[in-house]
């Protein structure tokens, strides 16, 4: 199922890591990666110099008939500190009434939900499918763990925006990647 979902992508990056010379493997690749050292464990050394994007086909990030750029206009909706209160001002509300409007049109999405519909039982309309990734992804939550409480949770911003250490290969194979780039200087 996971390949299947993969397979369609219709707005999907290709990738290509530079070799042991410094030369990609497929200079076609919508992403070219300069992955250089690994690291040594100390986040006060940066022994990767170069950016980690050596390049990134912009015209296919920034077409705003795909799902890029209103993936990206989410971004910055949510507070660092997981103490401070989150608040959904109307702007960030259409921001992801656009968001969501765009991925249900992508087979992804509607291979997602026929899946759902199939193997689960359900029966979701496109309509209903909306609000449950609306309510899951968007509505603010309250999480407790180890029996502490953190308010103003969401579960966009655990799954998208991240929370802390992340695995880069996953970060690649998923939007996320779209984060580190917005991070990246240069």
């Amino acid at each position: 199922m996971y390949q299947l979902i993969w397979d369609n992508d219709e707005n999907g990056f290709s990738v290509s890591p530079c070799s042991d010379k410094g030369r990609s493997e497929d200079k076609n690749a919508d992403i070219l990666l300069d992955e250089q050292v690994k690291a040594n464990g100390r986040r006060e050394i940066d022994l990767a110099t170069p950016p980690l994007f050596h390049r990134v086909n912009k015209i296919k990030l920034f077409n705003t008939n795909a799902t890029y750029v209103s993936f990206i206009n989410l971004l910055d909706n949510y507070t660092v500190c997981s103490l401070d209160p989150e608040f959904t001002n109307q702007e960030e509300a259409a921001e992801q009434h656009k968001f969501l409007s765009l991925i249900l049109q992508t087979k992804p999405i509607q291979i997602t939900l026929k899946y759902i519909n199939d193997v689960f039982g359900e029966n979701l309309s496109d309509k209903q499918f909306y609000q449950k990734l609306y309510s899951l992804w968007f509505e603010l939550y309250t999480n407790y763990y180890k029996g502490k409480s953190v308010d103003y949770c969401s579960g966009f911003e655990h799954v998208f925006v991240g929370e802390g250490n992340i695995i880069f290969v996953w970060a690649v194979k998923t939007k996320i990647w779209v984060r580190f780039l917005a991070n990246t200087p240069g």
